[in-house]
């Protein structure tokens, strides 16, 4: 393909990488050097045998678990080949996310083409070639990996990412990570087995280990007693994927201006990091061509709303072959990801190439897992090898003929607990594990034969509960809460619109994914005593047994500890959980008929608030209709009452279709209906509303009778919030339309008796709505952006001084700022260009005020964590800002986070072009001065401005004392949920059922879905999310509970799922971003 022709573009060469980062990359490959192998051992076979010398090539593989795997191949041989024979060697079905490297005599690594020859690509042809199996493709949602033994390589794959250091995160999240590995290499913690930190020592989890991180791995290891490997698994690869560096490898680069920056492409795009932090970000859905030549990388992208050109970003590379090496791995990511069905090789007839001829040529994420599904219920179980600390390392020899090569650093693993019977998933299936043994010994391309019980003594291994899928009777279990008790693999927060949903364009070939995943069953087995498991041999699994048979646990034959107990005074846990009864369903989140049922009431439940969203803003323009004599406001507002009515006709089918649920077949024409009516008026919309919303502000500043209507109108009862953040909430109302569209087709797949014609309806909705949030994502961004600076000028009372195109509010919270008089609290809104210092005055007036005292520029502004001068007495926890003659000294609860907003915020400052108008703010003396008479002269007008306004998410902060980041106002402008819940007070005895609505980091508490006016409102800043415990006497199901302060609220949902809905969704909005207490965190699997 020419350079035209293609959205990739480039010239062939070599494929390479940056050497210094690639070196600390393969770091954690190099532990067991593969060159000290003897060379007799493993050397291709003598002469004699059926093939000659020198017609098979010695190639060695270091796995991801350290061992070693040697293979024989043709000296012609494809890279294909290689990674089938490892494939087939591993047992391995989900092998597409994986791939083969190599290291070059440069030193540089290189990925393994698969269409090319082995011989072409490595640098040197000694006959002894060596490889590294590692993770390729990063996928965004771990419950999309349908094999736990995937799942396993996963998490080896982030062990030595974040042992190498490439898995930045904070310690308290690297703690959490390394108690995972621990409890899934371990099993349970025990106090007399594990009486201090030394246990994990001889592990390596970060690269700078101290005990104190021992520490903290050994106290979460205490909370999670109870968790199957596999479950650990999945609880790592949760966390690891929630973090910013996930599956980030990083490329060096410079931009146009000469400044380092390093690119990474990952799932979504393509990231640019100055000094580990993220600058910007390119979807694949920008891109609209990614070529390079020479040096040069050039990322040319689709012209935004804003613009008439479409704009060229150009990164420059140390050498050719870097450039090139970061282009092949962005065409393989937006491949996997984006593309439905990945090219076809063809034979190409031009004699001359105008381009790289590179193209992806595997199975994209789409067709893995199809192919996946199709094949999961023929594979073989998963055995677990048991890591030890003292497991007896044979000599070589004996390694290798068994297909491995242990690593003798790695023999000093975590040593696992003495008796693990207890524990779930802690079930040994010999012959599950000879089959295992055999299966990889056949595999093994060596002729030498295998021992046939040398992996019995070397490895290991523990039978997965999940893959065995032995029923079980419900049992009383206490300290557990049925609420909780869920024994799935594969578990999803149903937040509705927090879900990323995979959905497949047939004509454009890209996709969204999101989380779809079946669920693996789990079983909780009796203890048996070990007398009765010792005097009797170990009888086989069957793939299926009989309700109430009973799998016997054996006891692990483990070495003892190798130091001595210490003693510890009684460790004091929290109160447990009410004691429940745990039944034999587990939460599966793979779309059947009841879930899906689950997932369209959501949706209905949203509708019903959209629609009273929009007669709200249809009613303001009734009301404001001919007052601002702009016919840009009228025009716009217009739109919004056509949408209303076509809300309200397509509401009164949904709930015919689902209050007395007539199945979900009718469901996706209704859908089809409504978004065809629905999109072109919501492109208006969001193409007018920059107009619209610049009108309100002027009209609002130069008419005194248009701002009273509008005071007048936000200030009654049926308008919960104000008229711009109604708006915002209005134009997001599509973004949770894909979640119900996936789950829909699902449903209509897995029901058995597929509709075509409801089918074809919700692929054809899912392929018009998904694009339409995408295409609209920048400049409804740019809106929620321009309404927080709206909002903070009618806090502050500035007129037309925020609102500027690139300008944008970072951080806004109370803080204590130190003067002569002591500490006193004031108001921080941090910009991108300036800092303004407000605070509160008029306190009696029944709405709370703020006046800007002080602007500070971040051009020229040093910054100091501490207090040099002694101003607030605390320096260990203050902030000192120096600005010319300014010197400005204070103190947060978010120390950290005011001082890293802060240095970003002055970075960015110092290396943009713009200038910005600077804050202008009128002088305090002299408003003080005529504040008197100018209440005292007031108009009729101007008195009804000051009717009490809807607390703002500002005077929030000041109550609550606490901060808002720009990313939560966008979080809370794009989470939907509302629906119906019963509430007790703590101290109450009785449930009231309420229908409630999440917006505005608040819950408004209406008696109906057809009320009105909300009877009262819980702002959420601060509050904390948990579930009950045994102090609580709670004796229902679907329980959870918010505690700030004093103040406690009990929250009793429907079901499971509509329950976790509400928890992520509150927990978002709440911005307590303290992690999970111990019940709550072991009661969610987080």
């Amino acid at each position: 393909l020419s350079d035209g022709d293609s959205f990739y573009s480039g010239i062939e060469g070599p494929l390479t990488a940056q050497m210094t980062r690639r070196h600390v990359y393969l770091a954690s490959y190099g532990r067991a050097d593969m060159g000290s192998i003897p060379r007799g051992v493993g050397a291709p076979p003598p002469p004699g045998t059926h093939s000659p010398r020198g017609k098979l090539m010695c190639i060695k593989v270091r796995l991801l678990d350290d061992t070693i795997a040697v293979f024989h191949l043709g000296h012609k041989a494809l890279g294909q080949t290689l990674m089938d024979e490892v494939c087939r060697h591993l047992n391995l079905l989900e092998r597409d996310y994986f791939g083969l490297v190599f290291v070059d005599c440069t030193g540089l690594q290189c990925w393994l083409e698969m269409e090319k020859p082995i011989l072409r690509q490595i640098a040197n042809t000694r006959a002894d070639a060596k490889f590294y199996l590692i993770l390729k493709f990063y996928i965004p949602n771990p419950v999309d990996l349908e094999e736990e033994y995937t799942r396993y390589l996963f998490t080896l794959q982030i062990r030595r990412d974040l042992s190498s250091g490439e898995l930045i995160c904070s310690e308290a999240t690297s703690a959490l990570l390394a108690a995972y590995i621990v409890q899934s290499d371990c099993g349970d913690f025990s106090e007399d087995d594990y009486p201090d930190a030394r246990y994990l020592s001889h592990s390596r989890f970060v690269p700078n280990q101290s005990y104190d991180f021992q520490e903290l791995v050994r106290n979460n290891h205490r909370r999670l007693i109870g968790m199957s490997p596999g479950e650990s698994d999945l609880a790592l690869l949760e966390v690891a994927r929630r973090c910013e560096f996930y599956g980030i490898k990083l490329h060096p680069a410079k931009d146009v201006e000469g400044a380092d920056a390093s690119l990474a492409a990952f799932h979504g795009g393509i990231k640019v990091y100055h000094q580990h932090h993220c600058v910007s970000t390119f979807s694949w859905a920008k891109v609209r061509k990614l070529s390079f030549k020479r040096k040069k990388l050039l990322v040319k992208l689709h012209p935004d709303a804003s613009q008439f050109y479409k704009e060229t970003i150009e990164f420059f590379f140390e050498t050719r072959n870097e450039c090139k090496t970061f282009w092949k791995k962005c065409v393989e990511q937006h491949a996997f990801f984006r593309c439905a069905t990945s090219d076809q090789p063809r034979k190409d007839t031009k004699l001359f190439s105008s381009g790289s001829s590179f193209r992806y040529r595997g199975r994209t994420h789409k067709e893995l897992i199809d192919y996946v599904r199709e094949h999961h219920k023929r594979r073989e179980p998963f055995t677990r090898p048991l890591r030890s600390a003292t497991v007896h390392q044979s000599n070589y020899c004996s390694s290798y003929v068994s297909g491995y090569v242990s690593d003798p650093g790695t023999a000093r693993s975590l040593p696992p607990l003495r008796d693990q019977s207890g524990t779930l998933d802690a079930r040994i299936s010999r012959k599950n594990r000879s089959t295992r043994t055999v299966s990889v010994a056949d595999r093994c391309t060596s002729d030498v034969e295998a021992g046939p019980s040398h992996y019995d003594m070397t490895r290991s291994s523990i039978a997965e509960s999940d893959y065995a899928r032995i029923q079980r009777k419900k049992i009383i279990v206490p300290g557990v809460n049925s609420t909780f008790a869920t024994g799935s693999l594969s578990k999803s927060l149903p937040g509705g619109n927090h879900s990323l949903i995979r959905s497949v364009s047939s004509d454009s070939g890209e996709e969204t994914f999101g989380k779809s995943a079946a669920a693996s069953e789990t079983s909780l087995a009796p203890k048996k005593s070990s007398e009765s498991l010792a005097s009797r041999p170990l009888p086989d699994l069957p793939k299926r047994r009989e309700e109430g048979d009973d799998l016997p646990l054996p006891p692990l034959p483990l070495p003892p500890l190798s130091f001595p107990p210490l003693s510890l005074p009684p460790l004091s846990l929290p109160p447990p959980i009410a004691p429940t009864l745990i039944t034999s369903e587990s939460f599966d989140y793979s779309f059947t008929p009841d879930k899906t049922t689950h997932v369209i009431r959501d949706f209905l439940m949203n509708e019903r608030t959209a629609e009273r969203d929009l007669r709200i803003i249809a009613s303001a323009h009734s009301s404001l209709r001919g007052v601002s004599g702009c016919r840009p406001v009228d025009e716009t507002l217009a739109l919004f009452t056509e949408l209303h009515s076509l809300a309200v006709l397509s509401l009164k089918e949904l709930e015919e279709i689902v209050e007395p649920w007539r199945g979900f077949s009718s469901l996706p024409s209704l859908l089809l209906r409504t978004s065809h009516n629905s999109l072109g008026l919501y492109d208006r919309l969001i193409d007018q509303l920059p107009v619209l919303l610049s009108a309100l502000d002027q009209c609002t500043v130069s008419q005194p009778a248009f701002a009273a209507q509008i005071r007048k109108f936000e200030s009654s009862e049926e308008c919960y919030l104000t008229l711009n953040w109604l708006i915002v909430r209005a134009i997001s109302r599509l973004t949770y339309w894909p979640s119900l569209l996936a789950s829909l087709i699902e449903a209509i797949l897995s029901s058995g008796n597929e509709d075509e014609g409801a089918l074809s309806a919700a692929r054809i909705c899912l392929d018009k709505v998904p694009s339409f949030v995408d295409r609209t994502l920048r400049t409804r961004l740019s809106l929620y952006s321009f309404v927080t600076l709206l909002q903070a000028e009618a806090d502050l009372h500035l007129s037309a001084t925020l609102t500027h195109p690139h300008r944008r509010l970072i951080r806004v919270g109370r803080v204590e700022r130190g003067t002569r008089r002591g500490l006193v609290s004031r108001l921080f809104l941090l910009f991108n260009d300036c800092l303004l210092i407000a605070s509160r005055f008029h306190p009696e007036d029944e709405s709370t005020s703020f006046r800007v005292n002080l602007t500070l520029p971040l051009k020229g502004m040093l910054f100091e964590d501490g207090d040099s001068y002694s101003i607030t007495n605390r320096p260990s926890d203050s902030i000192t800002l120096y600005h010319q003659e300014n010197c400005v000294a204070f103190v947060s609860n978010s120390r950290e986070e005011w001082l890293g907003g802060i240095g970003e915020a002055v970075k960015a400052a110092v290396k943009t072009r713009a200038e910005l108008p600077p804050v202008h703010i009128e002088e305090r003396g002299e408003e003080e001065k005529n504040g008197e008479e100018k209440r005292a002269t007031k108009s009729p007008v101007e008195n009804s401005c000051s009717i009490p306004r809807k607390m703002s998410a500002i005077e929030m902060c000041w109550h609550r004392n606490c901060a808002i980041r720009y990313e939560d106002w966008i979080n809370m402008a794009t989470t939907f949920k509302s629906g119906y819940m019963l509430r007790k007070l703590r101290n109450s005895q009785g449930w009231q059922k309420l229908w409630i609505v999440l917006a505005n980091f608040s819950l408004f508490f209406f008696k109906t879905h057809t009320e009105t006016v909300p009877l009262a409102s819980l702002p959420l800043l601060e509050y904390s999310v948990c579930i009950p415990t045994l102090q609580d006497d709670m004796q229902h199901e679907h329980v959870f509970k918010l505690v700030f302060s004093t103040h406690t609220y009990f929250f009793r949902a429907e079901n499971h799922h509509n329950m976790m809905g509400w928890i992520e969704s509150i927990r978002l909005c709440s911005l307590n971003r303290r992690p999970f207490d111990a019940i709550t965190a072991l009661a969610l699997h987080l």
